[in-house]
């Protein structure tokens, strides 16, 4: 539910956030493809619905539902809206927003360049829709704010594409036709720059200036949302396997978005889908079992190298072979590393525990075979000592790699100097370092595992969960290989915690320090009582591309 909620907060006030240019500049995404989909019976009910999840009502408390209304943007825009009917004389006003959020709605996000879910397209159908927009075309004859951007096509009809301008240089689309209307958040999403010599006739003429040219591509996929060919109308709904919501709200996000672009390594999970019918929430990840590793998604092995007490850990269906080109690239014998590539097999795991860092995680990944990993630690520790480090000024050079062996296993060892390392430089080797902080950074080759983590002390725990000397994360579980996600809110806390107070020094940021003391920790601590959860999936890996039902069990303490 993490994932559903941070989309959420960027669905519903992102809308009303984003930011304008002072001229048309194309957006670079790809409009067939949204990052984030919300299906709802009403769109202004979703934060309410979502805080009938109890953990989640009780760490975001109501300001969640309200505070979009009253976001400085959305006040915009309403705003300029109620200027224009006023001055007017249209019957619209706040009657728009209001009815827009209200009804059926489909809202699809994009993100950009800095990751964040700031564009927009929402499509809205609903019985009085063109009463309401009757007047647009006559004030877009006058109005400084609303004005014609273009015409599109719909089989033998036109529909009269609007730009709105509202709050600071901000500029949203929007066309009816019918009963439905499509709103996108930046005009850059549909249009590119005016060409100069138009602009310079309507200038010379007296005639208002236009507001760019339509992409063609673009255009021709707005005016499918709005025919009677079903392929083009949902294509969003299609593009994730989805059937029309009945009651209440279904939202999917994409894995690409999630993984941070790094999806193409485990192509086989395609989105997570969250569903609330009025009773209840539950979820689904959309795989592909064409494209998962010829095992299937089997997760038992890694758990069994996993440290008990993870804040959180997932196990990722990673293709090793997509891997090939990039350890190529890296390494200085790109066959060799084409080799390792090809006898890494099995999930990998990415886990994050309290007494680190963000920054830090352990990954677990598997040879094929503790003989097979054993021939390839050399060329392992040849990747490590070429790739990891940095320049320390005080040495001109990288520290060097330290390698030793414990309980079986070959280590490597780094240090890498860090403003928010996770362990403090000693008084008597600070000037060998460039910060007072530091990362450990290690690799280690035990048995079948290949384990890395920046902080040494997660490679040390997984060495003693393998021998036996700390519990593993599969201990205790029914079915491990079913397993996908561990999450502990009692781990979350803290770590949530030590980095936001990282980032606020007190005698830099005492103002924002002392707002989260007294807004964030309640939170935080609201959120520690809860029991740790587990994920799995609750069916087969189907054959081809389906979604397939998660299940969330807490787990005792």
């Amino acid at each position: 539910m993490t994932a559903a909620v941070a989309v959420t907060i960027q669905a519903i006030w992102r809308p009303f956030g984003a930011r304008g240019v002072d001229r048309v500049r194309v957006v670079d995404l790809d409009l067939t493809h949204p990052d984030a989909l919300i299906d709802s019976t009403s769109l202004s009910r979703l934060p309410k619905d979502i805080l009938q999840v109890p953990m989640l009502k009780d760490v975001l408390t109501e300001d969640f539902v309200y505070y979009y209304e009253q976001n400085e943007s959305r006040l915009s825009l309403s705003g300029t809206v109620r200027r224009i009917a006023f001055e007017h004389n249209l019957s619209l006003g706040d009657e728009l927003l209001t009815k827009v959020m209200n009804e059926p709605g489909e809202l699809a996000l994009w993100r950009d360049d800095s990751g964040k879910l700031r564009y927009w397209l929402l499509r809205v159908k609903r019985n009085g829709m063109a009463r309401l927009l009757q007047g647009a075309a006559n004030v877009a004859l006058s109005d400084s704010q609303l004005r014609k951007a273009g015409e599109l096509s719909l089989g033998g009809d036109d529909a009269t594409l609007y730009a709105l301008e509202y709050g600071h240089e901000k500029t949203m689309l929007f066309a009816s036709h019918g009963d439905e209307l499509v709103v996108l958040s930046d005009a850059g999403m549909l249009l590119e720059a005016a060409d100069p010599a138009a602009v310079e006739q309507a200038v010379a003429s007296g005639q208002p200036v236009p507001e760019g040219t339509l992409l063609k591509d673009r255009r021709e996929i707005i005016e499918g949302l709005f025919s009677d060919d079903s392929d083009k109308q949902d294509r969003f709904r299609k593009l994730f396997q989805l059937s029309p919501v009945k009651s209440g709200h279904q939202m999917v996000v994409d894995a690409d978005f999630l993984s941070f672009g790094y999806q193409q390594f485990f192509p086989g999970v395609n989105a997570l889908k969250f569903e609330f019918d009025g009773s209840g929430w539950r979820s689904a990840a959309l795989l592909d079992g064409e494209r998962l590793p010829e095992a299937g998604w089997k997760s038992s092995r890694m758990w069994q190298a996993a440290p008990h007490g993870a804040a959180l850990c997932t196990s990722l269906p990673v293709d090793w072979a997509s891997t090939a080109p990039l350890l190529k690239d890296m390494a200085e014998d790109g066959a060799a590393a084409e080799v390792l590539a090809a006898q890494l097999e099995g999930p990998a795991g990415v886990c994050w525990y309290a007494k680190s860092r963000i920054a830090s995680p352990l990954f677990i990944t598997r040879m094929k075979s503790a003989a097979i990993a054993q021939q390839q630690a050399a060329q392992l520790g040849t990747l490590f000592t070429a790739l990891i480090g940095a320049q320390e000024p005080a040495r001109k050079d990288r520290f060097p790699v330290a390698t030793r062996k414990q309980d079986g296993a070959t280590l490597w060892q780094r240090p890498v100097s860090a403003r928010y390392g996770s362990h403090k430089v000693a008084a008597d080797q600070a000037e060998e370092f460039s910060s007072d902080r530091y990362f450990p950074v290690t690799l280690a080759v035990a048995g079948e595992y290949v384990l890395f983590s920046p902080d040494e002390r997660l490679v040390t725990d997984a060495l003693d969960v393998l021998a036996k000397r700390y519990p593993s994360a599969a201990d205790g579980a029914e079915q491990p290989d079913q397993l996908a996600m561990i999450v502990t809110p009692a781990g979350l806390a803290p770590l949530f915690q030590h980095e936001a107070f990282d980032a606020l020094p007190d005698e830099q940021e005492p103002v924002l320090r002392a707002a989260a003391q007294q807004h964030l920790i309640p939170r935080l601590k609201a959120l520690a009582k809860y029991p740790p959860l587990r994920v799995s999936l609750a069916g087969s890996v189907p054959r081809g591309l389906a979604w397939v039902d998660l299940q969330w069990q807490a787990q005792a303490r």
